[in-house]
C-alpha cells in the first residue's frame, strides 16, 4: 500500500467542492418549469463536464493527486 502525504489546506482534499461550485454557477439564477427540469440540466452538465478530460484535470488535477497517480 502506498502512503500519501495530503496538503493540509482543505479545499485540496475534496476535489468535488470545485466541480459543485461549477455546477452551482451554471445552473443557478435561472427559472426552471421543475425540478425534473433541473436535474436534466445538471445531467447534462456532467455528461459534457465528465467528456471533457483537460476540464476535470484544470479542476480537480491538483499536483499532489497527479503524482500520486502518475499523471505528471
Amino acid at each position: 500500500m502506498k502512503r500519501i502525504f495530503l496538503p493540509s489546506y482543505s479545499p485540496e482534499l475534496n476535489p468535488a467542492e470545485r466541480v459543485f461550485l461549477e455546477i452551482r454557477r451554471f445552473v443557478e439564477g435561472l427559472v426552471y418549469s421543475s425540478l425534473a427540469e433541473k436535474k436534466a440540466v445538471v445531467e447534462q452538465w456532467l455528461l459534457d463536464f465528465a467528456s471533457d478530460v483537460e476540464r476535470v484535470q484544470r479542476l480537480c488535477g491538483w499536483d499532489w493527486i497527479k503524482e500520486n497517480l502518475c499523471l505528471t
